[in-house]
């Protein structure tokens, strides 16, 4: 007859059988972030907020000149300065701003996006807060995940997701039918954690990973992060910036069009991604 010491040994051995394995007086957590599993890691690029970032002065391959729509996905991280205007992203000429995806002084997210004449064509502003300090939306490391697309031809398609969580109480305004905004300027900036001016200010004060731009529509957040493998670039990427490496080789474009940034005070930070 099994005795219950029989019981609790055979119980015993089939916990240590398929228990994942760990050091002595360690406790293994996966933590699920939203809508992803902790299976792939991106490579990061962090910016110090005063003298690193990246840009391209040339005419970038597979952007239309007058887009009326366009999608930014990626992965951030702030480390300082939530009272102080950021730069995410920026497209401009050295002087006028055409396309601006920013955090605010009041801690908001916002894009804003210019036509030829400079006429403002598109302001959005999230409800939400994106801090340095853990904004409740992914856990405690302080990664986010923002997902912006706009289709101003249609005059109703446009969509901000934190996290996969689309921000409906986002605020839009001038955002109207068959209006454009000046992607290819005459003489391009397209910048990378600065504003597009020549002295290039508002710089961000954190890290981004898995970077993706192009101009069209799409209303997809989970589709350019598996959560399991790099992207796979769609027909119409112009810019991807992931797993090529970290520091300075995350400027290589990887959508395939060649895209590649310069960075200004090299090398960038490469913490561990989302």
């Amino acid at each position: 007859m099994r005795t219950i010491a029989t019981y609790l040994n055979l119980i015993a051995a089939i916990i240590l059988v398929f228990a994942p394995t760990m050091a002595s007086g360690q406790m293994l957590i996966h933590r699920r972030k939203a809508f992803r599993t902790p299976v792939y890691a991106p490579y990061a690029a962090s910016f110090n907020g005063s003298t690193q970032m990246m840009r391209m002065s040339t005419q970038p391959t597979g952007v239309a000149a007058d887009g009326n729509a366009f999608t930014i996905s990626f992965w951030i991280n702030l480390a300082g300065g939530d009272t102080t205007l950021q730069t995410i992203f920026s497209i401009g000429d050295g002087t006028v701003q055409r396309l601006g995806i920013l955090r605010t002084t009041g801690g908001k997210f916002q894009a804003r996006g210019f036509s030829f004449g400079a006429s403002e064509r598109l302001t959005v502003v999230s409800s939400v807060n994106l801090l340095a300090a853990d904004t409740g939306f992914d856990g405690s490391d302080g990664w986010t995940h923002v997902y912006l697309s706009v289709n101003l031809g249609s005059g109703s398609n446009g969509k901000l997701y934190f996290n996969g969580v689309e921000d409906t109480s986002a605020t839009w305004s001038n955002y109207s039918g068959a209006s454009s905004i000046d992607l290819l300027p005459a003489t391009p900036r397209w910048t990378i954690g600065a504003d597009q001016s020549t002295a290039a200010t508002n710089r961000l004060n954190g890290a981004l990973s898995e970077l993706v731009f192009f101009n069209t529509y799409s209303d997809n957040p989970t589709g350019y992060y598996s959560g399991t493998a790099p992207i796979s670039p769609p027909a119409g990427m112009d810019l991807y910036f992931s797993t090529t490496g970290s520091g300075d080789n995350w400027a290589t474009d990887n959508s395939g069009n060649g895209n590649n940034f310069t960075v200004t005070a090299s090398p960038l930070g490469s913490p561990s991604g989302p």
